[in-house]
């Protein structure tokens, strides 16, 4: 598995610094929390990573590629996947056709072979089911498995983003907000389901989020920001003690 090293990132709107001189890394198997208020750079650092936005100056390396000039579908290629504050989802297509669309990076055929119809696509394709039916059990969607998005409650929705997410068997997983809008039963079963995934694919997990209960109760490390700028690194214990993070973001 690869390490994911964010090396001085700086990103600038204008005159607005939402990223200056960011650095850390996160571990294979590691769950590593960005914390902040809003407007401190949390989502730019996510879209950097994925490769939604270029930096101004540093760079991102996971292993031994460099990220930093990857389209999108390049980086994805590399089995990083990310779920979105908002469930970035299909909406006129089933749970399980939106949960097959996590396993793409692992097809190998062309246009040509797929429209031939030869016996690789299709056992492409029964394997791409089978990911995509271990992904729904994972995460006890089975039973919605032929229900279209657009039928689904918010929380069953960012479910389903995970288990797209879990069907592409991650390396590194990119979460923002994985508890934006839910209930508090919601977010301590999210928390549950966070680990599970994690677990199962030992990769490295980079989580943008606000609940600071989740926080601590997923993440082995915490990664403070303030303006555009890394205040502090440690445990969720020692982050939550900080005076400085106390001041900038949980309030005193």
């Amino acid at each position: 598995m690869s390490r994911l090293c964010v090396e001085h990132l700086s990103v600038a709107f204008g005159g607005v610094h939402a990223a200056q001189d960011v650095c850390f890394a996160v571990e294979p198997g590691e769950l590593v929390s960005l914390i902040g208020p809003n407007g401190a750079g949390k989502t730019t650092i996510l879209d950097v990573v994925s490769g939604l936005r270029r930096p101004d100056t540093g760079r991102v390396r996971f292993g031994e590629r460099e990220l930093t000039r990857l389209a999108p579908h390049r980086i994805a290629a590399l089995g990083i996947a990310r779920t979105f504050q908002n469930p970035a989802l299909f909406e006129g297509a089933s749970v399980l056709e939106n949960v097959l669309t996590g396993g793409h990076r692992h097809r190998r055929h062309g246009f040509a072979a797929e429209l031939l119809g030869l016996p690789a696509v299709r056992l492409a394709e029964r394997r791409a089911r089978e990911r995509a039916r271990v992904a729904l059990a994972r995460f006890g969607l089975e039973t919605h498995a032929q229900l279209m998005i657009a039928q689904l409650p918010y929380g069953v929705r960012k479910l389903v983003e995970l288990a797209r997410a879990a069907a592409c068997e991650p390396r590194l997983l990119l979460l923002d907000e994985p508890s934006s809008g839910l209930s508090a039963q919601e977010t301590a079963q999210m928390a549950q389901w966070i680990r599970t995934l994690r677990e199962a694919s030992a990769a490295a997990v980079l989580m943008v989020e606000h609940d600071m209960e989740l926080v601590a109760r997923v993440s082995q490390r915490v990664v403070a920001l303030d303006a555009g700028r890394v205040i502090a690194q440690g445990t969720p214990e020692r982050i939550r003690s900080d005076p400085v993070v106390i001041e900038a973001y949980l309030g005193a």
